[in-house]
This record gives structure tokens, sequence and C-alpha cells, in this order.
């Protein structure tokens, strides 16, 4: 097992407040690993890969932390074991570039608005969970925290309005001066206003947004 910048902070890690939580998350994640046993050979894989990180004290430690203190966390984390136990075995930042790589990829391929909306938030839980592990170990710091959050939400924010443009090109109802990059030329401007315009997104923070248009450029049919 790599031994990541997450494993190495167990000493700073804060004492788990709801010790039944804590129980109840440790059943919780091994029936959903478990559930995978037989599927494919990919989820017997995870099996595996997954008994070995749960007899890593630090891991099993930071497991205490987060399934004793956060109720959002321990859902990330039970909903998605595969990718918590590859985050664990990776750099944060390695983990956080790669899942906006491959988020941006797939810009102009989604089937629909609801697939569209699946895949970001898959995306968003993934991205939530890789920062708040790199927050809780001090990883990072307040302003590389909120830097993080702020460039999943622009990044996401994007993405939503080249679908929405693409799909209203395919409708015909506007003309796109280039449908390989479709925010080019558009014809609107969004504005991001307070934090997250200022790159200071927490945890909880709302999107506040303007939206400007240009009618000679956008033009609808």
């Amino acid at each position: 097992m790599a031994h990541s910048k997450f494993l190495n902070m167990v000493s700073k890690l804060p004492t788990p407040y709801d010790l039944e939580a804590v129980e109840v998350g440790f059943d919780r994640l091994k029936s959903a690993i478990y559930a995978k046993v037989g599927s494919s050979k990919d989820n017997v894989q995870l099996v595996e890969k997954a008994e070995t990180i749960l007899k890593n004290r630090v891991v099993r430690n930071l497991l205490e932390t987060i399934f004793g203190n956060s109720s959002y966390l321990s859902e990330c984390i039970i909903c998605d074991p595969g990718f918590f136990c590859d985050l664990i075995d990776n750099d944060p930042w390695k983990k956080i570039n790669m899942l906006a790589e491959d988020l941006s990829q797939q810009t102009g391929h989604f089937q629909s608005e609801l697939d569209l909306m699946r895949k970001l938030r898959i995306a968003k839980r993934r991205v939530s969970l890789t920062v708040a592990i790199a927050d809780i170990c001090k990883i990072w710091d307040l302003e590389q925290i909120t830097w993080q959050l702020s460039r999943f939400a622009d990044l996401a924010l994007s993405i939503t309005l080249s679908h929405l443009l693409l799909v209203k090109a395919r409708q015909n109802i506007i003309e796109l001066s280039d449908e390989t990059n479709p925010e080019k030329d558009c014809g609107l401007v969004i504005l991001a206003m307070g934090k997250l315009g200022a790159f200071e997104l927490n945890y909880s923070s709302d999107i506040d947004l303007i939206i400007l248009y240009d009618a000679e450029k956008l033009s609808v049919k």
C-alpha cells in the first residue's frame, strides 16, 4: 500500500464525537464493499484492496474521525468505497487534478441533462471528500481549500453552460461560432459574485451569479 500524504497526519486528526456512528459507519462500509464480491474482476480487486486498507491503523483512525463527526463525508465514503480506496493511495493534488481533467474531457459528450447532472453530482461528492480529507489532515491550508472548492464550482458552471449551448444549437435555436468551444463568443457573460468571484467558497457556500447577454452575438433563430 502506498504511503500517501493522507496517512502521515494521524496524530493531528480530530477525536470522533459520536462513537456509535463510528461503529455504524464501519459496518456500513464493510457491507458496501462486500456487496460487490463476485460481480466482476475489478470489484474483487476492490474488496482485496479495501481489506488491506481497513487493516491499516492510520486509515482506521481517519475513518473514525469522519464517521464520528460528519454524516455527509461518511455517505461520500460509503456510497463510493472504490474512490475512497484510490484516494487514500494517492496524493491529493494528483487526485483533484484527475477529477477536474476527467470532467472536462466529458464536455460536449453528455447524453442528456440528467446525465450531466448525475456526473456533476458524482464529481462534487468526490471533490468534497478529497478536499475535506486534505483539510482534516492539514495538508492544505485555508487558501488552498477555498480555491479548490471554487475551482470546481467554476468548472461545473462552465461545463453546464457548454452543454446547454450545444443542446440549443443542435435544436436549431441558436447559432454558435465554434461548436468545439461553445462558450467562445457565445454572447453570454456570467459574472461570479461574492465568494465565488473571489475564489473563496467554503463547504456550504451558494454561488451568486449575474448573467448578461449581447443581443448581437447571441444569435437566436
